[in-house]
């Protein structure tokens, strides 16, 4: 079982809350097609895409549930590891999606490492690189509730 503690004041639950549902309900799968394995024959192809699409959907909507609940940031959250699984697999594509959406004019490397000028950014950009910044950080959580020894820090969030 992994908690996750958070601690959010009203005003950055608000905007967090809003932003995840912005783009974890706005984004398109679409890209999957781009990943289904090219031997496979058309109709394959389209039924892995289909499949796909629809577990991120349901990843989307379960990171929905737990992290815009009107007690977000008041209490803890328990998942179990198919949930922090579902999670995870939610952040990196509402990740993904906040890069091509909101952020393309940030460099990869710039995200990474943090090398950039938040102050120059728009509000709209402001408001996709927390989101991106949460679930970053999100993940790293999970990854080291599930695998302690993966990381050097404790299991803080």
């Amino acid at each position: 079982m992994v908690e996750i503690h958070l601690n959010l004041d009203p005003e950055s639950r608000r905007t967090l809350t809003e932003s995840l549902a912005e783009y974890a309900l706005g984004f398109e799968t679409g890209r999957s097609s781009e990943t289904a394995p090219g031997d496979l024959d058309p109709d394959l192809q389209d039924l892995w895409r289909r499949e796909l699409e629809q577990q991120l959907r349901e990843d989307a909507e379960q990171l929905l549930a737990y992290f815009c609940a009107e007690d977000l940031g008041k209490g803890v959250i328990r998942l179990d590891a198919d949930e922090a699984d579902a999670v995870m697999r939610a952040c990196s594509a509402v990740r993904l999606h906040i890069r091509e959406l909101v952020l393309e004019g940030v460099s990869d490397a710039s995200l990474e490492s943090g090398d950039f000028d938040v102050e120059k950014l728009s509000a709209k950009e402001q408001r996709g690189l927390q989101c991106y910044i949460f679930l970053a950080a999100l993940q790293s959580h999970l990854v080291e509730a599930i695998d302690p020894d993966s990381a050097e820090s404790g299991n803080e969030f």
